[in-house]
């Protein structure tokens, strides 16, 4: 039980995404969901004598099971790879109804590949979610990238390795709106390539054990901004946003989970941030509450903060 605890209390996250802007201008915030999965024979035991286990389906479960939790509106992009993306597939999700079909492609889809160009794929995949929200300009879109594997990139000959590709996922994303959850089936990077992962902000690896591959959970919300108002007189002002957490039954009963916000350029005004409550047992839904600080009470930076 305790390795499981720790395992999934590495797997939870939770994105406060409340930017600190003069005026902001509201935009409708969705949530991309992007598979990247591996379709290479190996994920489903090839070659025969191999030895490689047959994973994928309990990769296709693990993630139909996740898509049950996603709130509309959204996008789902299932994007399978071995030499190279192909067969690119989005979901626009308006209710939980259109789950359903993204569920049966995931179940109909096989892995029948020979190669595993892993970055390459990456590196397309960051490109690709750029070029959609540049032709969504009116729309905050807010990019979780799922990347599974069991291997290793075999794509020896080509300009991808874990370093660049990090490097481009760092100019592409913003401070808050993208997320990259990198998990390996049954092996392990080298240590010099879990560091590199480790050294980039919103990235998160995990080796998943190949007999059992674990829930899916994510704690998000979708409310963009707070406001706060004028901070000068008061010093501080506590509002409150309420998260949906997964199901209760997928996790373990005595599992506790830490809120830690990251507003990354709050400290340059003189503000700092609190959350509470700080750690909490799973429960359906939680209300935090979000305290912005001001400590240096200066005015020309307070005043129409949110």
């Amino acid at each position: 039980m305790n390795t499981l605890k720790r395992i999934l209390c590495f797997l939870i996250t939770i994105l406060l995404l409340f930017p600190v802007l003069a005026y902001p201008q509201p935009k409708k915030q969705i949530i991309d969901y992007v598979f990247l999965l591996d379709t290479s024979g190996s994920m489903v035991g090839l070659p025969k004598g191999s030895g490689n286990t047959v994973i994928f389906p309990k990769v296709k479960s693990a993630i139909n099971d996740y898509l049950n939790t996603i709130q509309s509106p959204a996008n789902i992009f299932i994007y399978p790879y071995d030499e190279g993306l192909h067969d690119l597939k989005r979901f626009k999700i308006d209710n939980k109804s259109d789950i359903r079909q993204v569920q049966s492609h995931i179940t109909n889809l096989k892995a029948e590949g020979n190669n595993t160009w892993i970055y390459r794929s990456l590196a397309d995949t960051i490109d690709k979610m750029e070029e959609f929200r540049n032709n969504h300009p009116n729309e905050n879109h807010i990019v979780r990238i799922f990347l599974y594997t069991d291997g290793k990139d075999t794509d020896y000959k080509g300009q991808y390795n874990i370093k660049s590709v990090m490097e481009h996922y760092q100019l592409k994303r913003g401070e808050y709106d993208w997320w990259l959850f990198y998990s390996t089936l049954g092996l392990e990077l080298p240590k010099a390539e879990r560091k590199i992962l480790k050294n980039n902000e919103h990235v998160t690896y995990q080796k998943i054990d190949k007999q059992v591959v674990l829930p899916i959970l994510v704690i998000e919300n979708k409310i963009s901004n707070l406001h706060y108002g004028n901070l000068w007189q008061k010093g501080n002002e506590t509002k409150t946003a309420m998260f949906t957490l997964p199901s209760q039954d997928k996790l373990p009963q005595d599992l506790k989970i830490t809120a830690t916000p990251e507003f990354l350029n709050l400290s340059s005004k003189g503000l700092g941030v609190k959350v509470s409550p700080a750690e909490f047992e799973p429960k359906p839904e939680v209300d935090f509450g979000v305290s912005l600080i001001n400590f240096q009470h200066n005015l020309e930076k307070c005043i129409g903060a949110h």
